[in-house]
């Protein structure tokens, strides 16, 4: 089949759509795979309360008796997560309003 003249072949143009294609879904796979393994980082963080912990070197049957793990609850209670737990065992309530 004969193309009349001044008509253009679309095979490349065509050709540069599946490539251009290809290569957007690739960087899209990325940049989502990157975007989700972010977000499980953030969602498995530590707490502040464990950072605490961690730093005290404390294990949790030592949280109760430790002086300076009280002070950091009774200081940050109302805006950290603290174990239910060790805030019953304290005698600590959670002031929840502003």
């Amino acid at each position: 089949m004969e193309r009349a003249r001044g008509e253009k072949s679309t095979a490349p143009k065509q050709l540069q759509v599946i490539v251009t294609g290809a290569l957007m879904s690739s960087q899209h796979g990325t940049s989502r795979s990157a975007k989700l393994a972010a977000n499980s980082a953030r969602a498995f963080s530590e707490s502040s309360f464990e950072k605490m912990v961690d730093s005290l070197k404390l294990s949790p049957d030592q949280y109760q008796s430790s002086a300076e793990l009280r002070e950091w609850v009774l200081r940050n209670k109302d805006d950290k997560y603290v174990p239910p737990d060790l805030l019953k065992a304290y005698g600590f309530q959670v002031n929840l309003e502003p």
